[in-house]
């Protein structure tokens, strides 16, 4: 398992800002590599894979 770590804050006010980069960053290269991520309650955060690897 691999751990993928994209630091925001939430709130309206700072979407699409510096504050939110790393989840840009996240978000941009699931989408470029086919990565979709599902909500998991048991580690209360999103679960996906990349060739074949799971990601956290």
């Amino acid at each position: 398992m691999r751990l993928v770590a994209g630091l925001g804050n939430p709130g309206i006010e700072y979407s699409g800002t510096r504050h939110n980069v790393g989840f840009m960053v996240v978000d941009y290269l699931a989408r470029k590599n086919g990565v979709t991520f599902s909500k998991s309650a048991a580690w209360n955060s999103e679960l996906g894979r990349w060739s074949g690897i799971p990601l956290l």
